[in-house]
């Protein structure tokens, strides 16, 4: 998930491509220094009540 804060329909990064947006990943893997394994933020879905919450990071 990302927060575009300005709206320019990208992420915009930092200084080593650090977001300088809010963003996270459902399952709220541990940060590290890749994207997190699909097995770490996967959901499982039953029926179309499924929800899930992701914190948003923001450096």
């Amino acid at each position: 998930m990302l927060h575009d804060e300005n709206g320019d329909n990208q992420l915009d990064t930092g200084m080593f491509g650090i977001p300088a947006e809010g963003f996270g990943f459902s399952g709220n893997p541990a940060i590290q220094m890749r994207a997190p394994e699909f097995s770490e933020a996967a959901v499982v879905v039953f029926g179309n009540k499924t929800t899930t919450e992701i914190d948003l990071i923001y450096y």
